[in-house]
Parts: C-alpha cells; sequence; structure tokens
C-alpha cells in the first residue's frame, strides 16, 4: 500500500460506495479473511468478492461518512456512518466500524465490519 492509511481508508470506502470489487480484492492479500457482523466469516480474494457482491445485492446506493481513523502499528480502525438506499427504494441511516490488520506488504490480512445494521 503505497498511500497514508488515512488516504487508503478514503479511498476504500468510496470503492465500497462504487463497487470496485476489482481494487478491493488487489489490496487485500491471497488469503485475507474477511469478517461481517451477522454473516459468515470468508477468506481470500473469492471471499472479498463475495462479501462485496453481497453489499450490491442488498443495496442500490451507498453514501460512507468517514467520522474516525485510528491506527496502531499494522491495524487501522475507522468509524463510519451510512446512507443506504436497497433496490426496493427503502433508504436508512447506519453506521459501524471497520478493522483493517495489514500484513508487512501492506495488503489487507483481515477485514472485519462491526456493528452495522445492513439486512
Amino acid at each position: 500500500m503505497m498511500m497514508n492509511k488515512h488516504e487508503f481508508a478514503a479511498k476504500y470506502f468510496r470503492a465500497q460506495e462504487m463497487g470496485d470489487i476489482d481494487w478491493i480484492q488487489q489490496v487485500c492479500s491471497d488469503d485475507v479473511i474477511v469478517r461481517e457482523s451477522g454473516r459468515s466469516e470468508t477468506s481470500g480474494k473469492a471471499g472479498v468478492r463475495d462479501y462485496v457482491i453481497a453489499l450490491l445485492q442488498r443495496t442500490a446506493k451507498r453514501k460512507f461518512m468517514l467520522h474516525a481513523v485510528a491506527e496502531a502499528g499494522n491495524v487501522l480502525f475507522t468509524s463510519w456512518e451510512c446512507d443506504v438506499e436497497f433496490h426496493n427504494g427503502l433508504a436508512m441511516y447506519t453506521s459501524g466500524m471497520t478493522r483493517f490488520l495489514f500484513d508487512n506488504d501492506g495488503a489487507i490480512r483481515e477485514l472485519e465490519v462491526i456493528g452495522h445494521e445492513l439486512i
């Protein structure tokens, strides 16, 4: 990862908004672990792809507002809120945290999404 972690967080959430599966997979290690509240743990680039596709299948639009970014060594914590519109037109406001654990090469080794309300 060439950018600083604050820039990375902003770019990551923009990629989530846009459904940029390729970019999200690119910044993950081959053996990444993905954890999301209320969903089964997945792993690998295929798991990342499944995670993003599931988000896109549940939602028509997403707009993230990043509130806080904190880092400690190779761990990045983010706090965010998100305006979400579902495919049926229902809209809601949700919030949560995402924890990124980076490997020594700067790729995401663990991606953990905590405490959001997307169903």
